[in-house]
């Protein structure tokens, strides 16, 4: 317990340095009513109380850490407060948590501008106007890697989503019940709008993926997702117990694309979670 305890110390302190080095940048707005949907990029992290009046509190966040890097832990932290549409996340500690990881946590909140608030812009025709939270992205938006990874077919199923159904997958399967050929071991609850705009909003955020890294943990799903728009079809499979997933569309013949989503394994675990749990 000593040697967890001192180790934390060594983990928050480097945490320190860096984010002091980093400095404050962005997340500047109005009044937390005023302020546009948070991307994780959009994020400020404090390791101690935020300079700012008037603060919304929108709750903990936290990350499990064990393996992953400094980088990692502070773009999954961002991106946890960015789903709870905060633009800071302040009061960041760290405790030794279970099986050798450590608990890196924050509370997330809507952070006005220092100073006086500015006055927000009078709306005009060429304005870009902020979209609504969980509205379709549009592919202009996206990022070049996420486009490029998980290809056209996918994410046009994925905006257009009217439905999705989750399964349990344990093995290789066969047969039409098979998602990406893991077996369907049993059906969780199908997604509610909500869900389904969590869902697609975690898949199109480049701040959910590791590319360029490599992983040593076979893939070996135990969650799935069904995406359907009218008759098309694109599937999700994840292996949570190493933080991997696969996009499929179905039917295409296509190699089904796989990527690390430790940045996001708090956010995408909950998800899976709330649905095929009990």
């Amino acid at each position: 317990m000593a040697r967890d305890c001192a180790r934390a110390a060594a983990i928050a302190a480097t945490l320190a340095v860096s984010l002091l080095a980093a400095g404050p940048a962005g997340a500047a707005g109005r009044t937390p009513s005023d302020l546009p949907p948070v991307s994780a990029g959009d994020v400020v992290l404090y390791i101690d109380d935020a300079p700012c009046a008037d603060a919304a509190e929108l709750g903990e966040v936290a990350v499990q850490q064990a393996d992953m890097s400094l980088a990692a832990v502070m773009r999954a932290l961002r991106l946890e407060a960015a789903h709870r549409n905060a633009n800071a996340v302040k009061d960041i500690r760290v405790a030794p948590g279970p099986e050798g990881k450590f608990r890196v946590s924050g509370m997330a909140i809507r952070c006005p501008a220092v100073g006086a608030p500015a006055e927000p812009a009078a709306p005009s025709e060429t304005a870009p106007q902020p979209r609504p939270r969980g509205m379709p992205q549009p592919r202009s938006e996206i990022d070049p890697q996420v486009m490029q990874f998980l290809g056209r077919n996918f994410i046009g199923v994925i905006q257009g989503a009217d439905r999705v159904e989750s399964f349990h997958l344990a093995g290789r399967g066969a047969g039409k019940d098979a998602v990406q050929d893991f077996a369907v071991t049993g059906k969780g609850r199908d997604l509610s709008a909500g869900q389904i705009a969590r869902l697609r909003g975690l898949i199109l955020d480049a701040h959910s993926y590791m590319f360029g890294t490599s992983k040593r943990c076979p893939f070996l799903a135990d969650a799935g997702f069904v995406v359907h728009r009218g008759d098309d079809r694109a599937s999700v499979a994840l292996a949570t117990h190493c933080n991997l997933w696969s996009f499929a569309p179905a039917g295409d013949g296509a190699r089904p694309a796989i990527e690390d989503f430790d940045p996001a394994a708090p956010a995408v675990k909950a998800l899976v979670a709330e649905v095929l749990g009990p």
